[in-house]
């Protein structure tokens, strides 16, 4: 018979039966309920900190536009037409006049510091507190202060202007050139080197000679012994010595950069036109101009063009380079000023009469830091002006009211 078996139970006793079967038995097993698992807890991420803004660099102060001398500050009324542009030094406009006479203007206010009756052949030069004046077959050396004389020597009649700087003196004429000592005229060495019209340039301890056939010549300064000597072409210009280059121009209708240790040439520009007087430079650019009558700015460096402008009047001589800026001399009623980065206008001066000569700029002193232009006008009357005009002065700022 079968046997059966009975289980029972209670009602609110889940249970669970598993039969396993075994051999010769069965066997029953209770399975208590699970607990529902409960999720697990999400991790909170952990935050970002936001990057620390890094300080602002303070702005830069915005440069201020150098100012062009457009002002008169004074005038003096001379009785004679000038012989060369004025020469601005040591405080002082010295004038050379058909007179006969050389006198100082102090520049301060344009009053008579001293004249000295003696005629001048050609265009002053100064160094330190001396100034150097050729008459006749005759260089003299004047103080600056009072015009008295210092020291005088008989050099020939030179045939360039004469070249004063770093305690030298320089003379060309006769187809040679002499070295004198600025302090009491003595000869240190004189030197046959072939015609020389225009005005040598010294820097450091080199002397650069523009020899009219078409030669340009390096010699030593303390012995005039020749360190280099190159064709650049006929009647090369005044040169410009400047750090390591050497600047000028010749008919060849060239500006070319020489490398002032060995005169290798590093570049050089074709004009087409002959280049007027010595260039100009400054850390970055170098400046001449031509009988095209535009005014170049070019690299230091590398030749580069970095801007050009076109005068309104044939220049006399080459630019100057003012504080920022840059004029070109010229007989006009109009001398403009160029800002030497970009080439724009940065004022002008404005003459009521042509100049009877080339004006001289005068770059900011260490006084006042601001430049100026010493101009000679006039001759219809037999009366010359001379002025000296400094930039516009900032308009004043709006009173406060006060409450």
């Amino acid at each position: 018979m079968g046997t059966t078996i009975s289980c029972r139970f209670s009602a609110p006793t889940l249970l669970l039966l598993i039969l396993v079967a075994t051999p010769g038995r069965v066997a029953f097993a209770a399975a208590q309920p699970q607990q529902a698992q409960q999720p697990a807890s999400p991790i909170a991420p952990v935050p970002q900190l936001a990057p620390k803004p890094k300080p602002k660099a303070p702005p830069k102060p915005t440069p201020t536009p150098p100012k062009f001398p457009s002002a008169v500050k004074w005038s003096v009324i001379v009785d004679a037409a000038p012989v060369a542009p004025p020469l601005v030094t040591d405080g002082r406009v010295i004038l050379a006049l058909r007179s006969g006479t050389l006198s100082a203007r102090l520049l301060t206010d344009g009053t008579d510091a001293w004249t000295v009756k003696l005629p001048v052949d050609q265009q002053p030069a100064a160094e330190g507190d001396k100034i150097f004046v050729v008459t006749g077959e005759t260089l003299h050396a004047l103080n600056a202060a009072d015009g008295s004389s210092v020291w005088k020597a008989e050099v020939g009649k030179p045939s360039a202007p004469i070249l004063a700087r770093g305690g030298w003196v320089i003379v060309a004429g006769g187809g040679s050139v002499t070295a004198l000592r600025a302090v009491d005229g003595e000869t240190i060495w004189t030197k046959s080197a072939g015609a020389i019209s225009e005005r040598p340039a010294i820097d450091g301890d080199a002397l650069y000679l523009p020899i009219a056939e078409g030669r340009m010549i390096a010699v030593d300064l303390k012995t005039g012994n020749v360190r280099w000597d190159l064709e650049v072409g006929p009647s090369p210009t005044e040169p410009l010595a400047y750090g390591d280059r050497v600047y000028f121009g010749s008919d060849s209708k060239r500006f070319v950069s020489l490398k002032a240790s060995s005169g290798r040439e590093e570049w050089g520009w074709a004009i087409g036109t002959r280049i007027i007087g010595p260039a100009a430079a400054d850390e970055s650019r170098v400046y001449f101009t031509a009988m095209d009558n535009i005014l170049r700015a070019l690299s230091r460096g590398n030749g580069g063009r970095r801007w050009a402008y076109p005068l309104a009047y044939r220049p006399t001589r080459g630019p100057v380079v003012i504080g920022g800026q840059v004029g070109v001399p010229g007989i006009t009623t109009e001398l403009p000023g160029l800002d030497v980065t970009s080439g724009k206008a940065t004022g002008k001066l404005t003459l009521p009469v042509q100049l009877a000569i080339g004006p001289s700029f005068v770059p900011p002193s260490s006084v006042d830091g601001v430049p100026a232009v010493v101009t000679i006008t006039g001759g219809l009357t037999n009366q010359w002006t001379v002025s000296l005009s400094r930039p516009e002065a900032d308009p004043a700022p709006p009173a406060v009211p006060k409450y």
